[in-house]
């Protein structure tokens, strides 16, 4: 997390830090940078809100599948009174999670959005913006979003490539805004009891970190949800479809993959690569995060990066 000078109100960054720690305790979107920089001229142009420590955080939340419903909408909404904040505005592609997460939250027709550009543009009192889109989206929305004067909490993995991940860093300099990457792993204490051992000198210097994960199930990874909501398609959704049916199956895919929608790939697009990360870009940061924090090591310089890395398995 890059944190923005003292000046800017150390209540904020309190405060993201403390719903990424909500959403994990529940459930343990150079060519974007030129890109976003054409779309968002007029952001910074707008007039920003200015709260002081107690007043209430508006937030915007930007992608309501299973992540960005279950982990971030479900819980601010159930800890908004002990946060003092607000969920404003929501953002989906699909009219089904749209009006299901609205309808949990008490939102307005006017306060739903199809295009996040929208609802940057018309949603003057939104403070922080929740990104939980597919990977393919992350880093223009998280970028528009910063540049709008938002702070930004961005689900993990942050972005697909370093192009966009310099874009990212480049706009956190330039606006000063703060901006997070959730990995709930890194809220589990046992990591952080790990880390005090370690610096306490109680363990001894450590040479080696190990992690492993097993997704072999019977019918292969990402390819069955269940009676999930979120992760099922509906018989009668997508791009012909209307209201609760209707899927905006074009700014989904972002140019990508072919125009023909595809449900399995709008549904279980971390199985797809134009879309998603991989097994390794989505499961790897949930093992190396909680790593580098129970092995107390910096996170800036060489001094705490590993010598050398191996992996193996499918």
């Amino acid at each position: 997390m890059h944190d923005t000078p003292e000046t800017e109100g150390q209540s904020r960054r309190d405060f993201l830090r403390s719903a990424a720690a909500t959403a994990a305790a529940g459930m343990v979107m150079g060519a974007v940078a030129s890109e976003a920089s054409a779309r968002s001229r007029t952001y910074s142009l707008a007039p920003q809100r200015v709260i002081g420590a107690n007043d209430r955080i508006n937030i915007a939340v930007v992608g309501l599948g299973s992540q960005g419903f279950g982990a971030h909408v479900r819980l601010l909404h159930e800890h908004a009174k002990e946060h003092n904040t607000a969920i404003v505005a929501l953002c989906d592609l699909y009219g089904r999670r749209l009006s299901n997460a609205a309808a949990h939250v008490n939102l307005p027709e006017s306060a739903r959005y199809w295009d996040y550009r929208k609802l940057l543009s018309d949603a003057k009192d939104v403070d922080a913006v929740f990104v939980a889109t597919s990977d393919n989206w992350h880093a223009p929305i998280c970028v528009d979003s910063m540049e709008a004067g938002k702070h930004v909490y961005c689900e993990k993995p942050m972005c697909k490539t370093l192009e966009e991940t310099f874009g990212i860093f480049d706009t956190v300099k330039k606006t000063g805004k703060v901006f997070q990457v959730g990995s709930q792993g890194c809220s589990d204490p046992k990591w952080h009891l790990a880390a005090k051992l370690i610096k306490e000198g109680k363990i001894g210097h450590v040479v080696l970190g190990q992690g492993s994960y097993m997704r072999n199930g019977r019918v292969g990874e990402w390819n069955n949800y269940g009676d999930n909501p979120y992760k099922e398609p509906h018989k009668s959704a997508g791009p012909n479809g209307t209201g609760d049916n209707k899927i905006d199956w074009e700014t989904f895919r972002r140019g990508k993959l072919t125009a023909e929608y595809d449900p399995d790939v709008f549904f279980r697009w971390r199985k797809y690569w134009a879309i998603g990360s991989g097994l390794v870009g989505d499961l790897f940061p949930h093992r190396l995060h909680p790593l580098y924090i129970a092995m107390a090591l910096p996170v800036e310089g060489n001094e705490g990066w590993p010598w050398r890395v191996s992996s193996n398995g499918g």
